[in-house]
């Protein structure tokens, strides 16, 4: 089963567009979630980061934390405004770990 994107607004594409990917500088890049969507995350350009498909994928996928990538301060307004949706510690969290990947929080909600 794989995970549904959600489609990025205009404003989104075009705060990634000729920047390389956060982790690995690779170009071309998507706009990436930072609270993915189905969590929270919304449609204003302050809530994606530039990453290239590979690792657009494995971070949808929980398997990419992001926060030793984001550590250089370039991504603040980002930061800040994924803290808006999800708050300080469960965003840290996620930096640290990745977000569950949607088939767990089912499992979750289920027990």
């Amino acid at each position: 089963m794989g995970v549904r994107r959600a489609r990025a607004s205009d404003a989104q594409r075009a705060r990634v567009a000729g920047r390389g990917c956060l982790v690995c500088g690779r170009r071309p890049v998507d706009p990436a979630h930072l609270v993915p969507q189905r969590l929270g995350g919304c449609g204003r350009a302050e809530c994606v980061l530039p990453l290239c498909r590979a690792h657009h994928t494995l971070f949808d996928a929980a398997r990419l934390a992001l926060g030793r990538h984001l550590a250089g301060g370039e991504f603040a307004p980002e930061i800040a405004h994924a803290i808006e949706h999800v708050g300080a510690a469960r965003l840290g969290e996620a930096l640290e770990r990745g977000w569950p990947a949607p088939w767990t929080e089912v499992e979750t909600k289920e027990r």
